[in-house]
């Protein structure tokens, strides 16, 4: 397995020897599954930092790791949950 670097992201290389090799496969399982945790901690603290609901928290999770982001769209969706109103398509919003 090789780590490389690509832009700003660190990307795994991987071969055949690499995917039958356990050793390898248990750690890139536990690079994963630690940086599931880490996400899963960063929407739980917007959550409860606004008082979201949970949808609306992984929409405003996901909206940070985009160029798109923007405070007033932020704000927006918080707006839109603490009106209850349904949360948009993350992936489609804003439709502009």
């Amino acid at each position: 397995m090789d780590l490389k670097k690509y832009k700003q992201n660190g990307v795994m290389d991987f071969n055949q020897k690499d995917v039958n090799d356990p050793g390898t496969m248990l750690m890139v399982q536990t690079l994963l599954d630690r940086q599931q945790d880490s996400w899963t901690q960063e929407y739980l603290i917007i959550r409860d930092e606004f008082n979201l609901t949970d949808e609306y928290a992984l929409a405003i999770w996901y909206l940070r790791t985009r160029s798109r982001w923007t405070q007033e769209r932020e704000n927006h969706l918080i707006e839109m949950c603490h009106n209850g109103e349904d949360c948009p398509n993350i992936n489609e919003w804003p439709n502009e």
